[in-house]
């Protein structure tokens, strides 16, 4: 009989099974679930510094319901990263998306984002747990489909729109 050549994953160096699902990429070969880490880092390595803060602000504005990121809220991301060297880009964006859109709070400009440094482990440890698991249905094949989430988007107010009577001139 011949050898059977071995298969052997190009991100956590673990050989590969027959039976394990496996992503071919070119002349490498991952797991499936390596090679999904494997594209969101390159496609990390290949953002500016720009192009993540832009994403972040994005976020704020889609969560907020502004058309352009407020001086204040763009203050507040650069000093949450000037303060907390460790923060990542893609930490502080799920961040955001945790207490908004997993704990449900509602946006408030008046405080803006000065939660971030206390919820930021806590959102982290959320997500790497909802990454074992759906990589270990993934593993099993009980997951096929990506979950749809959705953002809720506040009505615009008219709070700061005054009314001037022309009859009382």
């Amino acid at each position: 009989m011949g050898k059977r050549k071995v298969r052997i994953c190009e991100y956590c160096k673990q050989e590969i099974e027959n039976n394990q699902p496996s992503q071919p990429s070119g002349k490498k070969i991952f797991h499936a679930s390596c090679y999904r880490k494997y594209e969101t880092e390159k496609y990390e390595k290949d953002k500016t510094e720009t192009e993540r803060l832009k994403e972040i602000e994005d976020e704020v504005n889609d969560i907020f319901g502004l058309e352009d990121i407020t001086p204040m809220l763009r203050r507040q991301i650069q000093k949450i990263f000037e303060e907390n060297p460790k923060f990542t880009y893609n930490g502080v964006l799920h961040s955001i998306k945790y207490y908004y859109q997993v704990m449900g709070n509602e946006p408030d400009t008046k405080y803006g984002l000065g939660f971030i440094p206390f919820i930021y482990k806590e959102a982290k440890e959320f997500y790497i747990m909802k990454n074992k698991v759906i990589d270990k249905l993934q593993k099993d094949g009980k997951f096929e489909q990506e979950i749809e989430t959705y953002v809720y988007k506040p009505p615009k107010s008219n709070k700061n729109k005054h009314i001037i009577n022309m009859e009382k001139l």
